[in-house]
């Protein structure tokens, strides 16, 4: 039952990624400063970050905690990074309130994804 829970609480972690990228994108002032920041990149960039948190969310379901763990860990800290890179973007310029609120619940999402990855259980067959 603990493996249960646990795989719940990350995908509905990984599903509040995908929301959280969506919602960056989809707020006018923000998806400015990202075409501005990221130009032509952006349409291999939005795929790449959605292939990315559908494996993680598949890994999550259909692989054990031992072999998630790590890469849910490494995942949940380039998110992190990326978000870090854009609070302070939103901070060291004309701050849009709407992608800096955005980032900072995106930031802390990712902080509880490494914990989970961090807190993953034992095995079902290493407790017997």
């Amino acid at each position: 039952m603990e493996l249960q829970i646990w795989k719940s609480k990350l995908v509905a972690l990984w599903i509040l990624q995908i929301l959280n990228f969506i919602a960056v994108l989809v707020i006018p002032a923000s998806m400015a400063e990202i075409v501005e920041e990221v130009g032509a990149a952006l349409g291999p960039l939005i795929a790449f970050y959605f292939f990315l948190t559908s494996l993680m969310i598949w890994l999550t379901v259909f692989t054990r905690p031992k072999i998630t763990r790590w890469p849910t860990i490494v995942v949940g800290v380039f998110f992190s990074f990326v978000k870090v890179q854009w609070i302070v973007n939103a901070l060291s310029g004309v701050i849009v309130i709407e992608l800096f609120l955005t980032e900072i619940w995106g930031f802390l999402v990712a902080l509880m994804i490494i914990w989970l990855g961090w807190k993953a259980p034992e095995s079902e067959a290493a407790r017997v």
